[in-house]
């Protein structure tokens, strides 16, 4: 989805030196990241340790035209671009984006809370990933900044949006409650991160509280739900309060908890039906984090049965991009518990800084399989060829196809090899044909890409 520039300068309402109309589809915050110069607005970002500014005339080099500066900034000197000059750069890009998310009806989660908010997106993404072709914030995208990016790949042929706001100081929420606007609110375990950052818990808690002001549903522990008539939280909060806990009256009770082999069995109860659940952690944070997850599934009607099958697939996540030397002085970025165009862009530019003069060999599989409805692969093709890689190991026949009609990878003399399962890759690829290579494995879930990081043979 794109706008002009003249639509984008309009909702800014201020200042702006357009001197020829452009299409933006990309927002860039990072010069490093640029991959579609003449479709991208850079936001000249000044912060303690930088100043975007300074990186203007490199970008104008690269092909970048389109920006937006602080209204002092002197754009004579590059006749040549479009700038937005406003007050402050950074609001102007949460305004962007704000204005961007109202173009969309569909549900939208926002996940707030101290700690598993990135645990509980991620486990709400894999669970629904077979009902909803689901936008979520890529990692940790939960800041004044990576929430308007990842809030701007909304786009129409999404059916659910998950996206996590965290904050460390009073005051912060008030802007991420505007662009993410979430019709259902989910509150995890509040605990002690960033208290320096309020006056006390409770001036913590109704900040979190801030991001459920219009919400139509709020998931949440009982006991973090805010009491007093005082309380702003409760009165900007909607009425309905989906709750959970060991103890009082909550939505969802857990009445019985046992460890058996490894597993957490668990009795609830829930409007008055008796239910039993089987999750495949014993730690109190995973356990606490799926059951957010299972009365969300609840709220949105999810048979038990169904949610039950889900749960087992459940694992623990490694939200850190994990690096690790393997045969023939390859090294290994493993980043396959996710597979869409954001994160892959993400990870591809993460690779791309790491490699330094190594060779970049991406072995990668087809999008879950409600992500390819109305996909363009050849799209995805033409994304990759903006990347300097050598090296492509496809899995799956969606991306297969693909190759064998849009050879624009070929032509840039990268060697490409298909498969159609994981297996088959492990039983027929020569791992030890891999030498001093930068390898970045990603994948969907469902296609099991973690059996590749784990194979014996690359140690």
């Amino acid at each position: 989805m794109s706008y002009t520039i003249e639509h984008i300068a309009s909702w800014l309402n201020t200042k702006s030196d357009i001197k020829t109309s452009a299409h933006i589809a990309y927002l860039l915050t990072d010069s490093r990241r640029l991959i579609f110069p003449d479709t991208s607005l850079f936001f000249a970002i000044t912060t303690s340790q930088n100043d975007g500014h300074i990186y203007i005339d490199e970008l104008i080099q690269r092909g970048v035209y389109n920006f937006v500066v602080h209204k002092n900034f002197n754009t004579h000197l590059f006749p040549q671009a479009n700038f937005l000059k406003v007050e402050d750069v950074l609001v102007a890009l949460q305004k962007i984006a704000a204005n961007h998310r109202i173009q969309f009806s569909y549900p939208v989660m926002g996940i707030t809370g101290s700690n598993g908010k990135t645990i509980v997106k991620e486990w709400l993404n894999q669970l629904l990933s077979g009902r909803y072709n689901i936008i979520r914030s890529p990692r940790s995208y939960n800041s004044q900044i990576g929430v308007p990016l990842s809030v701007w790949e909304m786009s129409q042929k999404h059916e659910l949006g998950i996206f996590e706001a965290g904050i460390s100081q009073y005051g912060e929420m008030d802007a991420l409650a505007k662009i993410i606007q979430p019709t259902i609110g989910i509150l995890t375990c509040m605990g002690t991160a960033h208290q320096e950052g309020f006056a006390n818990e409770m001036e913590k808690r109704c900040e979190k509280w801030k991001l459920f002001q219009h919400a139509k549903v709020v998931i949440a522990p009982l006991e973090e739900v805010p009491l007093g008539e005082n309380n702003i939280a409760i009165v900007e909060t909607p009425q309905i309060i989906h709750t959970w806990s060991r103890n009082g009256e909550p939505t969802f009770k857990i009445l019985h908890e046992e460890i058996v082999n490894e597993q957490t069995h668990l009795q609830a109860i829930y409007q008055g039906e008796a239910l039993k659940f089987v999750i495949p952690f014993t730690d109190l944070i995973s356990v606490n984090n799926t059951i957010t997850c299972i009365l969300t599934l609840l709220y949105l009607k999810v048979p038990a049965d169904e949610i039950q099958s889900g749960i087992f697939q459940l694992r623990h996540l490694d939200m850190r991009m994990q690096i690790k030397k393997g045969i023939h002085n390859c090294y290994i970025l493993n980043d396959s518990y996710s597979n869409d165009i954001h994160s892959l862009q993400l990870a591809l530019t993460y690779a791309t800084q790491q490699a330094g003069a190594l060779p970049i060999t991406l072995i990668m599989s087809d999008l879950a399989p409600l992500q390819q409805l109305d996909f363009q692969y050849e799209q995805l093709l033409t994304q990759l060829s903006a990347f300097p890689i050598k090296k492509l190991v496809v899995i799956g026949p969606q991306l297969s196809r693909s190759l064998e009609k849009n050879k624009v990878l070929q032509s840039k003399g990268v060697h490409v090899s298909c498969f159609d399962t994981t297996q088959q890759f492990i039983q027929q690829m020569d791992i030890h044909s891999f030498k001093e290579e930068f390898i970045l494995i990603k994948g969907a879930r469902v296609f099991e890409l973690e059996k590749i990081n784990e194979y014996r043979d690359w140690e």
